[in-house]
């Protein structure tokens, strides 16, 4: 029925649907790689063509609207498997001037379409996509050396680690303990966020950690994303409104994709623990960070922050990451206001 958050997850669906959003050729360009095109964000490859393959599939029908869209996006992302599994090359094969870890192919397996092709079995139980994740996740366990070398390097404060929740949500599906196995990898190594961390890769990596305590019923899987979410609160990286920074534990700007992840990580906190205040925090920061945080347009983005709040030096939406982890986020409350724990 109508609402709020029907209204502003019907803007989000809006904005990935213009302009330059119109074209599935421009969404595709991460992955297809057309000689002599490129785009704001084409070096993030998977990214903006997952984000919209697992926001799409995940918001179908919560609010009683779907997108046609949805299968061209899935079949055009699926012709472009490799035979290792990947989906792409990765970063520094594309940008030299990358930190040489980077270079590391299986590194690709991180991609956002790899959390969408879970989502999207869910909603239609098409084999395929479910194959295509098993591939990547595979992939994966053939690399965890590589995986670990770089775990220990950085206690896992980096983007790629957020593969712990794709990782989990299979483990979920399939059953294989060596996928769990893998997300006990991370979280053995992950540090706090007070060492420094870009807080949407570390917070999607937290909510991995969450996602095997939601599968196997075990909260113990808990225990580091609730050490963290309490640090976050009570050092006060998180702003009155329930804002965070783009980098913990402070910086100049925020970002909407950790907004919408320190609600997530609220919302299954609650979940988890039966934790009623933990599902009143994520309702204040989806009414007041989250709600701010979205344009008129409909997108989500950054805006500058600085010692006593919000400044104007920035404001921008970012339509490339930001406009379907925050849609994300809106399906995501929109779910667990409706679904009852056991």
């Amino acid at each position: 029925s109508p609402s709020q958050l029907t209204f502003r997850l019907g803007l989000v669906r809006q904005r990935t649907n213009t302009y330059p959003l119109d074209s599935m050729d421009f969404i595709m360009m991460d992955l297809e790689r057309p000689e002599g095109h490129h785009r704001h964000a084409h070096w993030c490859t998977g990214d903006l063509t997952g984000r919209l393959l697992e926001f799409l599939s995940h918001a179908e029908g919560v609010d009683g609207r779907r997108d046609g869209r949805l299968e061209e996006l899935f079949e055009r992302i699926l012709r472009q498997r490799q035979p290792s599994g990947l989906f792409c090359q990765h970063i520094n094969r594309l940008n030299p001037a990358a930190r040489p870890w980077q270079g590391e192919d299986c590194f690709a397996a991180c991609a956002r379409f790899f959390p969408g092709f879970i989502y999207y079995y869910k909603l239609t139980n098409d084999m395929r996509a479910l194959d295509a994740a098993v591939g990547l996740a595979d992939h994966t366990l053939r690399s965890k050396e590589i995986w670990r070398n770089r775990a220990e390097a950085c206690g896992c404060r980096d983007i790629p680690f957020w593969i712990t929740e794709p990782m989990s949500m299979l483990y979920g599906v399939a059953g294989n303990n060596a996928y769990l196995d893998f997300v006990a990898m991370i979280n053995d190594r992950l540090d706090m966020p007070d060492t420094g961390a870009h807080s949407h890769g570390y917070m999607a990596t937290l909510r991995g950690l969450q996602m095997a305590a939601l599968v196997t019923g075990d909260t113990a899987w808990n225990a580091k994303p609730e050490a963290a979410r309490r640090m976050i609160i009570e050092r006060h990286y998180e702003m009155p409104d329930g804002c965070v920074s783009e980098v913990f534990p402070h910086s100049g700007a925020n970002e909407g994709c950790s907004i919408a992840d320190w609600l997530m990580l609220n919302l299954n906190t609650g979940a988890i623990a039966a934790d009623d205040a933990a599902y009143e925090h994520a309702e204040h920061i989806l009414w007041n960070a989250l709600a701010f945080n979205q344009c008129i347009t409909g997108s989500f983005g950054h805006r500058a922050t600085s010692a006593t709040g919000y400044s104007m030096r920035r404001f921008e939406e970012a339509w490339w990451c930001c406009l379907h982890h925050g849609g994300l986020a809106l399906a995501k409350y929109a779910r667990h206001a409706v679904t009852l724990r056991d």
